[in-house]
């Protein structure tokens, strides 16, 4: 495959964590809007504990100019705790990485898709679909290797196949 087609799988920015995105550089691109994925994004799968440091980080992003949203394919119970925790709207069974979710998020925020970065640890559901949706795309490495059987499974298999063109198509940018 061309390396043009695997730039719909490569994200704007990649980071180790969510601490480390350089929301100063987000401003200066004109992101308004931060669409967070939950698990292994902001916690570890299946476990509601969040780091004090994102707790804190993430409480004070409103403070620096940006409306938050949390987008995941996961239902309301697992992903309401997360919202509350965080005092942030969520959107569940966002069927990622279909548009329609990125849509929803960024009509909630009142927002277009131009305005909008997406956050999250999987490159087929969070970097391909706000890819997708237009957004802006943030890559933030896994908190766990805990995580559901199909993601651990397949996805992240599938991932590792394409990494080296990912890499490729980030140190051409």
């Amino acid at each position: 495959m061309s390396v043009f087609r695997f730039r719909r799988f490569t994200p704007d920015i990649m980071v180790e964590k969510l601490v480390d995105i350089p929301l100063d550089e987000l401003r200066l691109r004109g992101i308004e809007g931060l669409i967070f994925d939950v698990d292994n994004t902001i916690t570890e799968w299946r476990n509601p504990h969040i780091s004090d440091e994102v707790v804190e980080w993430f409480i004070n992003l409103p403070n620096q100019g940006f409306k938050t949203c949390i987008l995941s394919n996961n239902s309301s119970a697992r992903v309401g705790i997360i919202s509350v925790k965080l005092h942030t709207p969520f959107l569940c069974n966002a069927r990622k990485p279909l548009k329609s979710g990125f849509e929803r998020a960024g009509k909630l925020m009142k927002l277009p898709s131009s305005k909008l970065a997406m956050i999250g640890d999987q490159i087929f559901t969070d970097v391909w679909g706000g890819n997708q949706a237009g957004l802006m795309t943030i890559f933030v490495q896994k908190i766990s290797v805990n995580e559901f059987w199909g993601t651990k499974n397949i996805s992240r298999r599938a991932e590792r196949m394409i990494w080296n063109k990912i890499d490729r198509n980030m140190r051409q940018r």
